[in-house]
């Protein structure tokens, strides 16, 4: 700093800072004026950002687990042609450059927390509810690719739980025919239905035991098909949005320009 003593030992003497302060106040005050004028231009100018961010619970098929592995699923997310999906929808520009599809892109950010299966997601937007529309967008993007994988096994158990169904209704139709039997035997004589009345009662018995199966299997795929166990990917709670703007941070950017405007003039 011109005008500033050293000492031998290359220190810079607190008295020496102070008088040059004094004497270039106005100098300096100047500077730092100038500077926290365009802060605060800058944050007057530049447009606000909300951030958005919530926590996307994977689907699962049959309780025998995942549609995808959580950290795939992120790996799936970071793809280009995942947030090309995610801005095709209605309300989001896909064009390169547009702003709100460049803010899209810069802020999205998806993770696995520790020790969860689920996806936090995070992106930012120039109003809370953009934001939020953003965060439903990923959500809706990722469960229908979701979907897409899980429709085979998801079929293929309704269709299991239908095949059995009728399984079902055919045993019990058949069991009811065996006692209609039984009854219609009962009115011809002991000797002549004895050895016939034996038969159908061991058929009757197997067709018990046919329906006792499948009325288990019945409910075993009626389980495995109940919301508890099969679901889509889908948000665990309502999104959380930012109460204030996120960027700029105008206090923090105008207190450090000030500094920066103060350092600046004691140096020149």
């Amino acid at each position: 700093m011109p005008g500033v003593s050293v000492t031998d030992d290359g220190e810079i003497q607190l008295s020496e800072i102070y008088r040059i302060l004094v004497r270039g106040k106005y100098w300096v005050g100047s500077i730092a004026l100038a500077t926290v004028l365009t802060a605060l231009a800058y944050v007057s100018l530049v447009s606000p950002q909300w951030q958005a961010s919530a926590l996307i619970q994977i689907g699962q098929i049959g309780g025998a687990g995942l549609v995808e592995p959580a950290l795939r699923a992120v790996e799936r997310m970071k793809q280009g042609t995942f947030e090309n999906a995610v801005l095709s929808l209605p309300g989001i520009p896909l064009r390169e450059g547009d702003p709100e599809a460049t803010l899209f892109r810069t802020s999205f950010k998806a993770k696995v927390p520790a020790n969860t299966d689920l996806i936090e997601v995070d992106v930012r937007a120039h109003s809370p509810e953009d934001a939020k529309r953003r965060i439903e967008a990923v959500v809706a993007t990722l469960r229908a690719a979701h979907d897409k994988i899980a429709e085979p096994s998801v079929m293929r158990l309704r269709s299991l739980a239908a095949q059995v169904a009728i399984d079902v209704q055919r045993v019990s139709k058949e069991r009811e025919r065996l006692l209609k039997t039984l009854e219609d035997r009962s009115k011809v004589s002991v000797g002549e239905r004895f050895s016939e009345n034996v038969l159908i009662a061991s058929i009757l018995q197997t067709k018990d035991s046919e329906l006792r199966a499948f009325e288990e299997r019945r409910l075993q795929l009626d389980e495995n098909l109940n919301p508890a166990k099969t679901y889509p990917t889908s948000l665990t709670d309502s999104v959380y949005i930012s109460e204030k703007p996120v960027f700029p941070k105008k206090t923090l950017i105008v207190l450090l320009s000030g500094l920066i405007g103060l350092i600046v003039g004691v140096m020149s």
